[in-house]
């Protein structure tokens, strides 16, 4: 669990991934669930206890509905941590991560343990994740 901003201190459940790109490229991230998510990109290193810390990207709402999206350009020789969060306090439930761009993308979950399904398509990246946040 972790505060999603350093501002308020509240407890919230996240799922991680590490995120590499073969080629710079911009890469689109946007959640699908019936929870409202929240999704912040880091550089290198995600610290829990520090959120701000090499945060370079994040939103809320963009994607309508309670679900984040956001467009970066990712740089093949840097690392990227990809995590998803929930808006409130101790919510669970499933969701699904979309990643779409016009480069390979390789995805690796840090944190926990899900049932996922991924299914990819030219430009896109589908990561079905059940029971999550728990």
């Amino acid at each position: 669990m972790y505060s999603h901003s350093s501002g308020e201190r509240q407890e919230n459940y996240y799922e991680s991934y590490e995120v590499n790109v073969s080629f710079d490229s911009y890469l689109i991230f946007t959640s699908n669930s019936s929870i409202d998510t929240i999704g912040c990109l880091y550089s290198e290193n995600f610290f829990p206890n520090s959120p701000d810390l090499n945060l370079i990207a994040a939103d809320d709402e963009t994607g309508g509905s309670g679900q984040f999206k956001f467009e970066f350009y990712l740089e093949s020789n840097i690392k990227y941590i990809l995590v998803l969060t929930t808006y409130g306090t101790f919510i669970t439930g499933d969701y699904q991560l979309i990643i779409s761009g016009l480069t390979s993308v390789n995805i690796q979950k840090l944190n926990n343990t899900c049932n996922i399904t991924t299914t990819t398509t030219t430009n896109r990246k589908f990561i079905n994740y059940r029971k999550c946040f728990s």
